[in-house]
């Protein structure tokens, strides 16, 4: 690799100087630097309603060796001074992302070192620099969650944070991010006049939002909300100098669409129809406690009405989910719903599909009742079906959305996943579980079951839990049950509701037994696990993506942080704070099209978030030991990202005996590792790496050359066909400067004797 980087070197002469921004910490030790949620114009020192930063992603590698990217994207606000953060409930990504876009904000504050950020007050944090976006078109997606805490007053505080992020494809592990305060529940500490459940968001930024007046005792002079409300708040449309507080006069509120305002029925979190489905603007979608399915339609106005149930469906149960992806098997144009459905016993036993057309109504309808039993089609494992749960306690108020994922596979199969008890329903903190996956076939309508992951409650190696894979396929451990990891309290549950990225994956969050094959003790946690997807056999293996312990480098704080923990059970039942499946992206990475990619492939994965306690390790001692325990690192509640850092494929492939496949990821900045990798060559041959400044996309030898032929290196196969290429960036960046790639060689199988990989495209920030 040392000879690319030399060309790299030969080919460009860079002068600039590094430019990286937040994570931040801050510059007191043990003060935090989230920022105050009151504040606004009238606030000494400013408003924080609105914030905007760039955000860089640090790699991130699988147990099967794959490589994704991770970064603390939002942190909620800090409302208490006995914690750094508040705390974060439901969440969500958008389900889509807009394309071609242009930035969210004018500029962004980046910085390289600890006690940068964004937080107005000077002895909290150093003011970054102010840079611009690029000129270039981007993608963009939205986040959201909704946070809790007690205030230094006694008072309960609930407010809603969106996110719009920004990013070049060409440079997808640089995330430009606007924070936005989109509600809150009272002008200060001192008391709440509302309470949030979320909720849903769109890719422009546009939150759905459940309030009530649970609980609440009233503050700042402002009456409570009445009933059950659903708001919809344009969150770039935030006039950044005020607060939104959510209280019973409509004066309050700033850039909020009154969906439904003083219901006298019970709604469930919302989610939204997003805008590039709707083609105009964002639609609720719900349901309600008197077993409507309730949205809005092409007008805009508030509908509450049946037709969504199946057939064989009694009820629903829990809280609406909603794919962009489309069906047959419900006759859907504008997406699908669903949501846990009882059977005529009142049993949760059923997973109730719908589809939407152009008005938001029901298209079509599919119940997908779990079968006697249930297989493993990966182990063997049997499972005595029992009843899908994570719908009971706070769950319908507070979220999130939803307990059932559903997606669509490469040939575009429907895939629907719930978690579920067994051998039987044991209540809502029952810690025996399974994740049950149900398929429909795109041409036949024909249904059939498998599980993607599941623990029997036994303990030790020998036990039958399911075995998560290292990437020669050796098991490394194995799911459990949570009081395994508690020590008993909370019990349950073990499994979190599932996600499905764009080829038919399940994500989930599980208790886990890791072992130690030096035969010391087993590492019980709960991480992160991706259940890859064999569509031949109907299949899924385990690969564990994060756990905590691990330790990344924050790129922007110059600081390390340590996983801390993960999220399933309250004190009885499933975490509103736990993952949902609401949780995950429909989309691949840079909204390509997956179709070809191999279900492992990281590209597959369009972006996740999840509730995370880190801590950084600001004395650089590696011990992790947080002020509160009398060290003097800071530990934070984020909403963490994964994504991936791939370079975008700019085509021009030109197959023969094989196909192969170019791609490469990591950031062109000094210091940071960049792998560039070749697949399905022709094995133990020398290829020819084309490296230009330029895309001329010149016909040649029957193909195409993508870059100007400025260098060319030859690089060796291996006997796979393959190989892969990683090393430090040596330069400091040139803002702007393009770099594209090609492998080329000789195949006596190819056209004109030559074959080709795709070219792909990396840019410095």
């Amino acid at each position: 690799m040392m000879l690319l980087a030399r060309s790299f070197v030969f080919a460009v002469t860079l002068v600039s100087s590094v430019v990286l921004a937040q994570d931040s910490v801050s510059l007191n030790t043990c003060g935090g630097d989230a920022v105050n949620p009151w504040a606004d114009a009238t606030t000494a020192g400013g408003s924080e309603q609105i914030n905007s930063y760039i955000v860089d992603l640090a790699p991130l590698s699988t147990s099967w060796g794959n490589e994704f990217g991770i970064a603390p994207l939002v942190k909620p606000s800090r409302t208490s001074t006995g914690f750094f953060t508040s705390g974060i409930s439901a969440q969500a990504i958008s389900k889509d992302q807009a394309v071609g876009v242009p930035f969210a904000s004018t500029n962004y504050d980046y910085w390289h070192g600890p006690g940068f950020g964004v937080h107005n007050d000077p002895a909290v944090n150093l003011p970054g620099s102010s840079v611009g976006p690029s000129s270039l078109p981007s993608h963009q997606f939205g986040v959201g969650f909704s946070e809790w805490g007690t205030t230094d007053l006694g008072g309960s505080w609930n407010g809603v944070t969106t996110a719009v992020v920004n990013y070049v494809p060409a440079v997808p592990s640089r995330l430009y991010v606007t924070r936005i305060n989109a509600a809150n529940n009272s002008c200060d500490g001192s008391g709440d006049v509302s309470q949030f459940g979320f909720g849903g968001v769109d890719a422009d930024g546009t939150t759905v939002i459940r309030a009530d007046s649970f609980g609440a005792i009233g503050a700042c002079g402002l009456p409570l909300v009445f009933g059950d409300n659903i708001f919809k708040v344009d969150s770039l449309a935030r006039n950044g100098a005020v607060q939104n507080i959510a209280s019973g006069l409509s004066t309050t509120f700033d850039a909020t669409e009154l969906v439904l305002v003083g219901s006298g029925t019970t709604h469930s979190t919302p989610t939204l129809l997003p805008s590039s489905v709707a083609g105009g603007a964002p639609r609720y979608l719900g349901t309600n406690f008197n077993s409507q399915f309730t949205r809005q339609n092409t007008a805009g106005a508030y509908v509450a009405g049946g037709g969504h149930l199946d057939s064989s469906v009694s009820d629903h149960r829990g809280n609406i989910a909603y794919t962009p992806r489309n069906s047959g098997a419900v006759s859907s144009t504008h997406g699908i719903c669903a949501q846990i459905g009882q059977n005529n016993n009142g049993e949760a036993t059923i997973l109730n599909l719908w589809g939407l057309n152009s008005n938001s109504d029901v298209s079509g309808t599919k119940g997908l009742a779990l079968p006697p039993f249930v297989v493993d089609n990966e182990t063997g494992f049997i499972v005595n079906p029992g009843e899908f749960d994570h719908y009971h306690s706070q769950v319908s108020y507070r979220g999130g959305n939803g307990q059932v994922a559903v997606g669509t596979d490469q040939a575009g199969n429907l895939i629907a996943a719930a978690t579920a008890d067994h051998p039987q329903d044991g209540g809502a903190d029952w810690p025996i579980n399974y994740v049950a996956v149900c398929r429909v076939d795109a041409a036949t309508g024909a249904s059939e079951w498998t599980i993607a992951g599941y623990n029997d409650g036994t303990l030790g190696p020998s036990g039958t839990g399911k075995a998560i894979l290292d990437a020669d396929g050796n098991t490394i451990g194995r799911m459990v049950t949570l009081d395994l990891v508690t020590g008993g309290a909370p019990f349950g549950p073990s499994i979190s509701s599932p996600m499905i990225d764009s080829v038919g994956n399940i994500w989930f969050l599980s208790a886990i037994e890791l072992f130690d094959n030096l035969g010391g003790f087993s590492d019980f946690d709960v991480a992160l696990l991706r259940a890859v997807y064999d569509p031949a056999t109907f299949s899924y293996r385990l690969e564990l993506v994060l756990e905590p312990g691990n330790v990344f480098h924050g790129p922007n704080s110059n600081t390390d942080y340590q996983i801390r923990f993960m999220q399933i059970a309250d004190s009885n039942s499933v975490s509103s704070g736990s993952a949902w499946s609401g949780n995950i992206s429909s989309v691949g990475h840079n909204s390509a099209n997956t179709a070809n990619l191999s279900t492992e492939d990281p590209r597959t994965l369009g972006g996740l978030v999840l509730s995370i306690g880190i801590t950084y390790d600001m004395n650089a001692d590696g011990d992790f030991t947080t002020c509160f325990n009398g060290g003097v690192d800071q530990d934070y509640t984020v909403l963490m990202y994964i994504g991936n850092r791939f370079w975008p494929s700019v085509g021009g492939g030109l197959p023969g005996t094989t196909t192969p496949e170019l791609f490469g990821e990591g950031s062109l900045v000094q210091g940071e590792t960049i792998r560039l990798t070749l697949k399905d060559a022709l094995p133990q041959t020398f290829t020819t790496l084309v490296v230009g400044l330029a895309n001329i996309n010149a016909p040649f030898k029957g193909g195409t050359l993508v870059p100007s032929p400025d260098m060319m290196i030859a690089i060796p196969t291996a006997s796979n066909g393959s190989w892969s290429l990683p090393s430090p960036w040596p330069l400091p960046p040139f803002p702007g400067l393009e770099l594209y790639l090609q492998a080329w060689y000789g195949d006596a199988g190819g056209p004109n004797g030559f074959s080709a990989s795709n070219g792909v495209l990396i840019r410095t920030p």
